[in-house]
């Protein structure tokens, strides 16, 4: 059946097919290569030309960004400062700084998200004013009370969240605050000599989700599963299930890794939109 068919250990390679799958094939339009990119990039460079590649379709439609942060400082400039960087660093291999290495030096436009807000707050309580002083044998107390009331009104502009799953997030972090009014509209123009990507996680998730559930290593990314899964070969009797939701990219690899783990009946299944949604397995 179906379901037997589902349960049966993955073949050699499914994983990488996996992987393949999120790969997407262009031609360049400068020398007819063909450009083999990931699914959220949305500019690169020819790697037999050189010419800079900006892969039409990828920022259309609801993908297309409002704004853009152009470049403040050339190529040139860049590894200026990147040289004079490292003449204050020690022990630097010299293939770090190689003419070769230097070379592939280039800008990459991230996305984010932006949210703007404007905060209302008001305030009520009371103050209490105390006085005490001594005239002679005598001790005086004098008590004040009054009503408190403030309010006031905050603009809150451009609070800036990652929304690019691979990204490592120290990165596209320690690069805040950008000076947001150097924002210019967005147009494709920008792209060209640089790579860019486009975003792959939208508000919904951004606002409901933990960082720590949205962003693993790039080397490890089913380190929550297995424990999870390890957990679960101690804790749960005959029969017990785990029930995971599973980023589309990775469902063979976890189906693949609790089978590993001992567990039976490993079963994947679709959203509504056809994509790997959910994992169930058995103890």
């Amino acid at each position: 059946s179906k379901e037997q068919i589902s349960d049966l250990p993955p073949k050699k390679g499914e994983e990488q097919k996996q992987e393949e799958q999120e790969l997407v094939l262009y031609l360049c339009p400068s020398c007819g290569a063909e450009i083999v990119t990931e699914e959220t990039t949305a500019a690169t460079f020819c790697f037999y030309c050189h010419n800079p590649v900006v892969l039409k379709g990828r920022l259309e439609g609801g993908y297309k960004p409002d704004y853009v942060l152009p470049f403040a400082i050339d190529k040139e400039k860049a590894k200026d400062i990147f040289l004079q960087w490292l003449k204050q660093k020690r022990f630097v291999p010299k293939d770090f700084y190689s003419p070769e290495q230097i070379e592939k030096l280039t800008g990459v436009y991230f996305p984010y998200w932006l949210y703007s807000c404007q905060v209302e707050g008001e305030i009520q309580a009371e103050g209490v004013k105390l006085k005490v002083w001594r005239a002679g044998n005598l001790q005086y107390t004098e008590t004040q009370k009054y009503d408190v009331s403030r309010n006031g009104q905050m603009q809150v502009d451009h609070v800036t969240r990652n929304a690019l799953k691979k990204a490592d997030k120290q990165l596209v972090e320690g690069v805040l605050p950008f000076d947001m009014k150097q924002m210019k509209p967005f147009s494709m123009e920008f792209l060209s000599g640089f790579f860019a990507e486009k975003r792959d996680m939208e508000p919904n998730v951004l606002n409901w989700e933990p960082s720590r559930a949205l962003f693993v290593p790039d080397s490890d990314p089913l380190r929550f599963y297995r424990r999870i899964g390890e957990l679960g070969r101690s804790m749960l009797t005959a029969g017990g299930r785990l029930y995971f939701e599973i980023n589309r990219a990775f469902g063979e690899a976890v189906a693949s890794m609790l089978r590993k783990q001992g567990y039976t009946n490993v079963r994947i299944r679709k959203d509504i939109s056809g994509n790997d949604r959910y994992v169930i397995a058995e103890r």
